[in-house]
């Protein structure tokens, strides 16, 4: 089972740009213990995760432009995103190596010319969840989408070999977004998605998801919750009187610990609310939601200093 401590014993991840006069180009060194692989690739590469499975496979993830070389596998976006100008035109990668440290194939999962972010991860059978958020148009496979909105997100399901199993997506009249580590997995592999749904100043903009429709108040938090086979389950809000986000979420023994903030002085966590202390300019929390998605607990932080309004915390561990 793949787990965050298998991740810092094993992985190390350097980086090296070079820059040749004829070519930008950046090289990166990828150690899995002894082992070094090389990628090269002619615009650029963003690694975003790095998973481990039951068999001690593992599958690195991130947004590339252009081509991108590992070993013998090359793989390159379409023409049309190669030369796209537009802000977050790209493709997204998956890499699988064995336990050998070998690299078994490297695929281009899906390409949009609006990547706003991914989120990749396994569940408890070895398949491949896969979030993207887009703004424009994603293409996956021989499929094509266009967002309704602002941002959408599609949830995608690979099998352990990368082969497309089910494909889902996330859509209100406002804006949806997610962060790359705020999908888990629980021990049925239900699917738990969180991020931000509505938008900015604004108050009722709708998310159907499955029989729940939410409404937001200005930017609010959603959770949904999914079966293995994507059939929806459940769906929450959770939200404040302002702009609210969530940056991790992980499940341990039966329970999410959500970790986000928000930019008013309280939040209403389904069941509970959180009032911050008056004096902080920012205002986080981390909560514990059982999978019903009601509140056991939530505890506020934030900081006193007048210049730290923007802080959000990053990094979630359960023990």
């Amino acid at each position: 089972m793949w787990a965050l401590n298998s991740f810092v014993m094993k992985i190390f991840l350097g980086l090296l740009f070079l820059i040749s006069f004829n070519n930008l180009f950046a090289q990166k060194v990828i150690g899995f213990d002894t082992s070094v692989v090389v990628i090269r690739e002619w615009d650029y590469f963003l690694s975003r995760t790095i998973k481990i499975d039951t068999d001690n496979n593992k599958f690195i993830s991130g947004i590339f432009k252009g081509h991108i070389t590992l070993d013998t596998f090359t793989i390159s976006t379409s023409n049309a995103i190669t030369m796209s100008t537009f802000y977050g035109a790209g493709g997204v990668f998956l890499a699988k190596y064995d336990s050998l440290n070998s690299l078994k194939w490297l695929k281009k999962l899906a390409e949009s010319d609006s990547l706003v972010d991914i989120n990749i991860t396994l569940d408890h059978s070895d398949n491949i969840i896969a979030n993207y958020n887009f703004s424009s148009k994603l293409y996956l496979q021989n499929d094509s989408i266009v967002n309704n909105g602002s941002n959408n997100i599609n949830i995608v399901k690979y099998n352990n070999n990368g082969d497309l199993i089910f494909k889902k997506r996330i859509q209100g009249n406002g804006q949806e977004v997610i962060q790359k580590n705020t999908t888990s997995i629980d021990l049925q592999s239900n699917v738990y998605v969180c991020g931000n749904f509505g938008t900015s100043g604004l108050t009722n903009s709708q998310l159907i998801l499955g029989a729940d429709t939410l409404i937001s108040n200005g930017l609010d938090l959603f959770m949904l919750k999914t079966d293995s086979a994507g059939n929806i389950l459940d769906a929450f809000k959770f939200g404040g009187l302002g702009n609210d986000f969530i940056t991790n979420v992980v499940y341990s023994d039966g329970y999410l610990y959500i970790l986000g903030g928000t930019n008013s002085n309280k939040i209403t966590l389904n069941n509970l609310v959180l009032n911050f202390n008056p004096n902080y300019y920012s205002f986080c929390f981390l909560a514990k939601v059982d999978t019903n998605g009601n509140t056991i607990w939530a505890r506020g932080f934030g900081s006193q200093n007048s210049q730290s309004s923007g802080v959000r915390p990053r990094s979630l561990a359960v023990k």
